[in-house]
């Protein structure tokens, strides 16, 4: 059986309900909650849809674009939250913690989006599409460790090197969190980035 039709539970036609984007995209992701994104398929997104496979492919031919539409909803809501913040009054080190803060803390709300991605990391899948969440936030690191640099507030590094450490640190604070299920990632975060600050501050 393909994994297009196979599914976790009883699948029928019968009682259908007309096909909408937001309908398929929720029930794919509570499908991808439930089994796992590898293991979900489309039998699956259908039957809690209540609708024919045929209506979700049309719809999202991939399981890739249905994660991408969820992923484009949050990148909206997490870039709202970073430009509606204060910036001011704030060193390029500042504008930075609060950056990863802010994403670390939305990224271990959204459970499901944590939840795939960390799903991917031990399937060592490096998948483009969740890579993308991330990007927003590389982009705006890039300019402030660029801007940090020229102006003598942090120490002359490779910019990129610099970048890649502070994702780094992020992600590590949340496979950690995620892997001992603890509720102290934010504590966590804030003890490594001082030690990390130290080393970037000029």
């Amino acid at each position: 059986m393909s994994d297009t039709n196979r599914s976790h539970s009883d699948y029928s036609e019968d009682f259908l309900v007309p096909a909408s984007k937001s309908s398929i995209l929720e029930a794919a992701i509570t499908c991808f909650e439930k089994f796992g994104y590898f293991e979900t398929t489309y039998a699956d997104i259908a039957a809690n849809a209540g609708l024919k496979v045929k209506d979700v492919t049309q719809v999202f031919p991939t399981k890739d674009q249905v994660l991408a539409e969820y992923i484009t909803t949050y990148e909206d809501a997490l870039r709202i939250q970073l430009d509606d913040h204060d910036k001011d009054e704030e060193t390029q080190l500042q504008q930075i913690y609060f950056i990863c803060k802010t994403a670390l803390i939305f990224l271990r709300t959204h459970r499901v989006i944590t939840a795939i991605w960390f799903e991917f990391y031990r399937h060592n899948v490096a998948k483009v599409v969740l890579r993308r969440f991330f990007g927003q936030i590389k982009a705006r690191l890039s300019d402030l460790v660029k801007e940090g640099i020229e102006q003598g507030n942090i120490k002359e590094k490779d910019e990129h090197d610099v970048v890649e450490a502070i994702i780094a640190l992020v992600e590590g604070t949340l496979i950690i969190s995620r892997l001992e299920e603890s509720t102290d990632f934010e504590q966590r975060f804030d003890n490594s980035w001082a030690i990390m600050e130290e080393g970037l501050r000029a």
